[in-house]
């Protein structure tokens, strides 16, 4: 059969040159939108008023100039293409045999269950089944040759000695440039992957400003490119990795220590996901038993112990990461999956770890040394100074002072240079690695430097202890409780009672606080702006899209955070010595070199310890690791056909080229109301509709109802007097008007913090869960103030003009009134006692109000830190 040469499908002949016409003609756009000066798949910010600008990196010339012609064959580390011909369930008999695998496998069925079920359905359960498999012997037989789909793990041995004693480790490893080889060679991955870093830019009035989103807008991945070879017409490429570690308690009794790596080349939604280009599980580091009682030791003993596991740590990881080392210092020349010839070099500039593998990871010290940060020499003394530049650990600096350790003849004299270094006896294996400086790898972490860190450990202990001590605390409570409920904020009914162990739940306590606490302490209370300071800081850092005027106003917040934080240490002498309000200082440096913070926080990985858990408890709890590696391999394999079969099934029924009238009748209700906003060109949609039709006077008996019985009265006249104003005097005829009211309204808007499209889902619903929910939104106004407006009623009137949507709300207006401490940015409005009617093409987008507690009702402050896009409209 002949074989096109731009998909590399052996394909029937009959037929051959219209599939050659066609599949030129797509290969001629692939190409096109690959040199493009935006070359990239990943969606870039839409901007409405502004323009961008890129500026690539002049090594990516090179690849646009010089493209090499796919050869006919594909390479060898690829996977097939499958066809509509082709079996991609392929080692599997058919498709019914890997759909039960699959099930099985995610599901983490139990071998007897397995049996049970095979056996039933081979004997009358089932009539008519496919299945072939017999029992879990046969499945695993098949698995076995599924797995060579995939990168498969190895056992690697190290070995240390510590009082004397030689500990010998053992532990599964997959190799990283293997699984680095898996990525680049995908063809599926290849028209996504960052090939080269870039320079945004923000271009406004004349004026250009830098733009940080992904790491590849960052200047490490930049620096680190102008060090490679520029060799005409061969591109030469640094692809870098996240690597994420984390300890965690399986059981009571078990940890395990798993090792993932994402691919930073790869955009964000891809690599921080589970599917292909997600995290791939590389390894276990072996957890170390402390052999004896850490009470019985001296400081000399437990330096030693340190030591000891230090040491442990970088034999491993110089095993595990071995195979990057000479890769990373001349590259390798491989066909990626673009059939384009690159020479890649692999490195690992980010790591995501909290505070206590930051440690590990770069051999210092830990929080209560003279000098506990992993990223630069400040003294334990100076971590309240967020102003300070303070020296930077460098490979260079911290190997000359582990030598000079290693050459001194006393061993006091050793452990002060030690000591002055920050530094533990113990060779670091990414010194050696080359594009991997540890230091500059480790990355701030909003989950523990923040929110378990700075706010929940210390600012929200510090508050429930004021509050405790001025018999107030159960108000907060009381005050929490009452806070309106909002779309991905959680609803704290008992927040002083529960202590949280979820990061999340402390930043939305965070979010909803001061107007809880402000009429709970004294007046002008310090506590409170410093609360406001630092919840500026994190709503900030919050962001997916930075540029350097937002750096500048963080920079500002950092500084009034600074200052607010040496009142509090007078007042209540609290002390901010501590290593998380010093990880500070680093925001700024991280993201200017590595893009924004959600880039490489823990956030993304601390979920895996539930799949670490899952596959423990398949195991018999002995020597388990090699078990739940062979169990990452099973679900790595059948994710790795599903994927082929999807893309098979998507191959064929674009040649089938599927009827538009097929397409909406098997679309979904999301989908519809996607096409319906598409097709009408307005913000918004109307959901959950009330049951039936009804007219003008029925609008008025269902707002007695909801409990409007002023609104009610004369409500026919007003309604008809506003429709004639707004839309015509003949749209309607005073005898009757067809009315239906809905109890839900989506706003899509343009978000100011990364220019893409946003959503709101706002209720208006008097029975919503059992309770009465009437949000809040935006009105836009000619003044261009934030004029908050509380939905009572939403309803579409079919006039002889068409269909009107119209929102019944309370608004809102500014009052003088101020509480105890009045913070910056604050807002307090003041609801009128009557309804306004307004058109629907004026919201626009949803806000949060807070009631203003121990005031009269009313009052509400508006909530800025629902999300950055509400941050920036309230002009932070």
């Amino acid at each position: 059969m002949p074989c096109c040469k731009y998909c590399h499908q052996y394909r029937d002949p009959r037929g051959f040159s219209r599939h050659l016409s066609a599949c030129k003609s797509k290969h001629e756009v692939v190409e096109s939108a690959a040199i493009s000066l935006y070359a990239g798949t990943q969606p870039q910010p839409y901007y409405a008023s502004d323009t961008t600008s890129e500026d690539q990196h002049p090594r990516k010339k090179i690849r646009m100039e010089h493209q090499h012609t796919p050869s006919a064959q594909p390479d060898s580390l690829h996977l097939p293409k499958f066809t509509t011909e082709s079996l991609p369930w392929a080692p599997f008999r058919n498709l019914q045999d890997f759909e039960y695998t699959e099930i099985a496998v995610r599901s983490r069925l139990s071998k007897a269950s397995i049996d049970d079920q095979l056996q039933g359905m081979h004997n009358g359960w089932a009539i008519g089944s496919r299945i072939t498999l017999r029992n879990h012997k046969d499945m695993e037989r098949v698995l076995m040759a599924a797995r060579a789909y995939v990168v498969q793990f190895q056992e690697g041995t190290v070995s240390a000695e510590y009082n004397g004693q030689t500990f010998t480790f053992k532990f599964p490893y997959r190799d990283p440039w293997e699984v680095y080889q898996s990525w680049i060679t995908d063809p599926t991955l290849s028209q996504e992957i960052n090939w080269y870093p870039i320079r945004k830019y923000l271009c406004e009035d004349g004026k250009e400003v830098a733009i940080y989103d992904d790491i590849n807008t960052g200047t490490l991945w930049w620096d680190i490119q102008d060090t490679l070879p520029n060799v005409h017409g061969l591109p030469h490429c640094f692809l870098p990795a996240i690597f994420w570690l984390d300890k965690g308690m399986i059981t009571k009794r078990v940890r395990k220590h798993p090792m993932l790596l994402r691919p930073a080349f790869l955009p964000r939604a891809i690599r921080n996901g589970s599917g292909n280009g997600g995290g791939i599980l590389v390894g276990y580091m072996p957890v170390i038993h402390d052999p004896s009682d850490p009470s019985d030791r001296n400081s000399a003993d437990k330096i030693a112990f340190a030591c000891f596991k230090r040491e442990v740590y970088h034999k491993v990881l110089s095993v595990v990461f071995g195979s990057l080392r000479s890769r990373g210092h001349r590259g390798e020349a491989m066909k990626c999956g673009d059939q384009i010839q690159r020479v890649i070099y692999p490195g690992i500039p980010i790591a995501s770890v909290d505070s206590e593998e930051s440690w590990a990871l770069t051999s210092t010290r830990a929080g209560l040394a003279d000098y506990p940060c992993p990223k630069c020499l400040v003294h334990n003394c100076s971590q309240h100074d967020l102003a300070s530049v303070f020296e930077p650990q460098t490979i260079e600096g911290m190997m000359q002072g582990y030598h000079d350790a290693i050459e001194c003849q006393t061993k006091s004299g050793s452990e002060r240079i030690l000591q002055q270094n920050g530094l533990h006896r113990t060779f670091n294996f990414f010194w050696s690695l080359p594009h991997s400086d540890p230091y500059l790898a480790i990355s701030y972490d909003k989950l523990h430097a923040d929110d378990l860190g700075k706010f929940g450990k210390h600012l929200w202990r510090l508050s429930l202890s004021i509050l405790e001590d001025l018999n107030v605390k159960g108000q907060l409570t009381i005050n929490m409780r009452g806070v309106d409920r909002w779309s991905n904020l959680k609803h704290f009914l008992n927040v002083t009672t529960i202590e949280y162990a979820d990061g999340t739940a402390y930043f939305d306590i965070l979010r909803c606080l001061l107007p809880c606490i402000v009429q709970l302490l004294p007046k002008n209370s310090v506590l409170v702006n410093c609360l406001r300071a630092y919840t500026q800081i994190r709503m900030m850092i919050q962001m997916r899209c930075m540029t350097e005027d937002r750096i500048k106003r963080l920079r500002g917040y950092i500084k009034t955070y600074m200052d607010y934080c040496s009142h509090v240490s007078t007042q209540y002498n609290k002390n901010f010595d501590f290593l998380k309000q010093h990880l500070t200082t680093h925001i700024i440096p991280d993201i200017r070199q590595k893009g924004t913070l959600d880039n490489y926080e823990t956030r993304v990985g601390e979920g895996f310890h539930q799949e670490v858990q899952e596959a423990y408890k398949q195991t018999n709890c002995k020597d388990t690791e090699p078990q739940m590696a062979r169990i990452d391999e099973n679900l790595e394999a059948v994710a790795r056909i599903r994927m082929l079969i999807d893309n098979a099934s998507q191959h064929e029924s674009t040649l089938a080229k599927t009827t538009r009238s097929d397409e909406v009748q098997s679309s979904s209700n999301a989908t519809q109301i996607r096409g319906t906003l598409a097709r009408s060109n307005e913000h918004w949609i109307l959901g959950s509709p009330a049951a039936g039709i009804t007219d003008a006077k029925g609008l008025a008996d269902e707002l007695v109802a909801r409990g409007l019985v002023n609104e009610a009265m004369e409500f026919q006249n007003t309604l008809f007097n506003f429709l004639r104003k707004n839309i015509s005097p003949d749209c309607v005829e005073d005898s009757h008007l067809q009315v239906q009211v809905f109890q839900c309204l989506y706003l899509t808007y343009q978000s100011l913090e990364d220019w893409k499209e946003g959503r709101d889902i706002l209720r208006c619903n008097p029975d919503f869960h059992s309770h009465a929910r009437y949000d809040c939104a935006l009105v836009n106004t000619d003044s261009g103030m934030l004029s908050p407006v509380r939905l009572r009623m939403l309803f579409r009137c079919m006039t002889s003009r068409g269909p009107v949507d119209i929102a019944l709300v309370h608004s809102y207006k500014q009052t003088s009134w101020k509480p105890k401490t009045v913070w910056e940015g604050m807002r307090v409005f003041e609801r009128a006692q009557k309804c306004d009617l307004v058109m629907m093409r004026y919201l626009v987008r949803g806000v949060h109000m807070v009631k203003a507690f121990g005031t009269k009702d009313g009052r509400e402050y508006l909530n800025d830190t629902i999300d950055g896009d509400m941050f920036l409209r309230a002009g932070n």
